[in-house]
Protein backbone atom coordinates (compact mmCIF):
# COMPACT_ATOMS: atom_id res chain seq x y z
CA UNK A 1 0.00 0.00 0.00
CA UNK A 2 1.63 3.58 -0.84
CA UNK A 3 2.18 5.73 1.78
CA UNK A 4 -0.32 8.36 1.20
CA UNK A 5 -3.03 5.51 1.26
CA UNK A 6 -2.16 4.19 4.73
CA UNK A 7 -4.83 4.68 6.97
CA UNK A 8 -3.75 4.99 10.62
CA UNK A 9 -2.92 2.19 13.74
CA UNK A 10 -5.25 2.37 16.16
CA UNK A 11 -3.34 1.75 19.75
CA UNK A 12 -5.55 1.17 22.49
CA UNK A 13 -3.98 2.30 25.74
CA UNK A 14 -3.21 4.35 28.51
CA UNK A 15 -0.20 5.89 30.18
CA UNK A 16 1.33 2.55 31.64
CA UNK A 17 4.60 1.22 31.02
CA UNK A 18 3.53 -1.23 28.29
CA UNK A 19 1.82 1.62 26.52
CA UNK A 20 4.65 3.33 26.33
CA UNK A 21 6.73 0.76 24.46
CA UNK A 22 4.14 0.41 21.71
CA UNK A 23 4.04 4.39 21.42
CA UNK A 24 7.72 5.32 21.49
CA UNK A 25 7.67 2.81 18.40
CA UNK A 26 4.86 3.91 16.66
CA UNK A 27 6.37 7.29 16.91
CA UNK A 28 9.53 5.98 15.43
CA UNK A 29 7.91 4.54 12.70
CA UNK A 30 5.89 7.33 12.18
CA UNK A 31 9.62 9.37 12.30
CA UNK A 32 11.11 6.86 9.59
CA UNK A 33 8.22 6.09 7.33
CA UNK A 34 6.40 9.08 5.57
CA UNK A 35 2.78 8.47 5.82
CA UNK A 36 2.81 6.41 8.49
CA UNK A 37 0.31 7.22 11.16
CA UNK A 38 -1.36 6.24 14.80
CA UNK A 39 -4.39 7.36 16.75
CA UNK A 40 -4.85 7.11 20.28
CA UNK A 41 -8.04 5.89 21.53
CA UNK A 42 -7.49 6.24 25.89
CA UNK A 43 -8.93 3.49 27.74
CA UNK A 44 -9.57 3.93 31.32
CA UNK A 45 -9.12 1.92 34.35
CA UNK A 46 -10.52 4.22 36.74
CA UNK A 47 -13.57 3.22 34.94
CA UNK A 48 -12.31 -1.02 34.12
CA UNK A 49 -12.99 -0.10 30.51
CA UNK A 50 -10.68 -2.41 29.51
CA UNK A 51 -13.11 -5.33 30.95
CA UNK A 52 -16.05 -3.65 28.86
CA UNK A 53 -17.40 -6.15 26.02
CA UNK A 54 -16.02 -3.67 23.49
CA UNK A 55 -12.47 -4.06 24.36
CA UNK A 56 -13.02 -7.23 25.10
CA UNK A 57 -13.68 -8.34 21.11
CA UNK A 58 -9.97 -6.41 20.61
CA UNK A 59 -8.66 -8.21 23.50
CA UNK A 60 -9.86 -11.13 24.97
CA UNK A 61 -7.66 -10.70 28.04
CA UNK A 62 -8.81 -7.03 29.10
CA UNK A 63 -5.76 -5.79 29.31
CA UNK A 64 -3.32 -2.95 27.73
CA UNK A 65 -2.38 -1.96 25.19
CA UNK A 66 -3.90 -2.96 22.13
CA UNK A 67 -3.61 -1.72 18.28
CA UNK A 68 -6.20 -2.42 15.27
CA UNK A 69 -4.88 -2.35 12.41
CA UNK A 70 -6.97 -0.73 9.62
CA UNK A 71 -4.96 -1.19 6.62
CA UNK A 72 -5.51 -4.81 7.24
CA UNK A 73 -9.34 -5.11 7.30
CA UNK A 74 -9.35 -3.85 11.45
CA UNK A 75 -7.12 -6.97 12.28
CA UNK A 76 -6.67 -6.94 16.36
CA UNK A 77 -3.07 -7.69 17.87
CA UNK A 78 -2.59 -7.68 22.00
CA UNK A 79 0.38 -8.20 24.20
CA UNK A 80 3.09 -5.60 24.06
CA UNK A 81 6.01 -7.80 22.44
CA UNK A 82 3.06 -9.31 19.76
CA UNK A 83 2.23 -5.85 18.98
CA UNK A 84 6.17 -4.31 18.16
CA UNK A 85 6.52 -7.66 16.53
CA UNK A 86 3.94 -7.24 14.21
CA UNK A 87 4.20 -3.29 13.77
CA UNK A 88 8.10 -4.30 12.34
CA UNK A 89 6.93 -6.97 10.68
CA UNK A 90 4.11 -5.30 8.62
CA UNK A 91 5.65 -1.63 8.90
CA UNK A 92 9.01 -1.75 9.36
CA UNK A 93 10.22 -2.32 5.57
CA UNK A 94 13.66 -1.25 5.27
CA UNK A 95 14.04 -3.28 8.82
CA UNK A 96 15.66 0.33 10.44
CA UNK A 97 14.43 -0.89 13.81
CA UNK A 98 14.05 -4.98 12.94
CA UNK A 99 16.17 -8.02 11.76
CA UNK A 100 15.25 -9.77 8.13
CA UNK A 101 14.92 -13.15 9.59
CA UNK A 102 16.24 -14.76 6.61
CA UNK A 103 19.18 -12.63 5.86
CA UNK A 104 20.24 -11.81 9.33
CA UNK A 105 18.81 -14.66 11.19
CA UNK A 106 20.89 -14.78 13.85
CA UNK A 107 20.41 -11.28 14.90
CA UNK A 108 16.83 -11.36 14.56
CA UNK A 109 16.92 -15.01 16.42
CA UNK A 110 18.82 -12.65 19.25
CA UNK A 111 16.33 -10.21 19.33
CA UNK A 112 13.64 -12.18 19.76
CA UNK A 113 15.30 -13.88 23.18
CA UNK A 114 16.07 -10.63 24.63
CA UNK A 115 12.12 -9.19 23.81
CA UNK A 116 10.48 -12.53 25.25
CA UNK A 117 12.91 -11.95 28.29
CA UNK A 118 11.84 -8.39 29.10
CA UNK A 119 8.45 -9.58 27.98
CA UNK A 120 8.37 -12.50 30.41
CA UNK A 121 10.65 -11.97 33.13
CA UNK A 122 11.82 -8.34 33.54
CA UNK A 123 8.65 -7.22 32.89
CA UNK A 124 6.35 -8.56 35.15
CA UNK A 125 8.52 -8.81 37.86
CA UNK A 126 8.54 -4.99 37.98
CA UNK A 127 5.15 -4.90 37.82
CA UNK A 128 4.75 -7.03 41.27
CA UNK A 129 7.27 -5.23 42.73
CA UNK A 130 5.25 -1.82 42.08
CA UNK A 131 2.09 -4.01 43.01
CA UNK A 132 3.74 -5.17 46.25
CA UNK A 133 5.50 -2.03 47.58
CA UNK A 134 2.32 -0.29 48.00
CA UNK A 135 0.59 -2.67 49.81
CA UNK A 136 0.69 -1.66 53.84
CA UNK A 137 2.87 -3.69 55.86
CA UNK A 138 1.13 -3.66 59.07
CA UNK A 139 -2.55 -3.33 60.09
CA UNK A 140 -2.25 0.45 61.59
CA UNK A 141 -5.70 1.73 62.85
Amino acid sequence: MAPEQLKPIRLYGTATPNGYKVSIFLEELKAVYPGFRYEVQAVSFRSNEQKESWYLKINPNGRLPAIMDLNRGGFNVFETAAIILYLAQHYDTEHRFSFDPVNEADAFSEALQWTFFIHGGIGPMQAQAHHFNGIPTSNAA
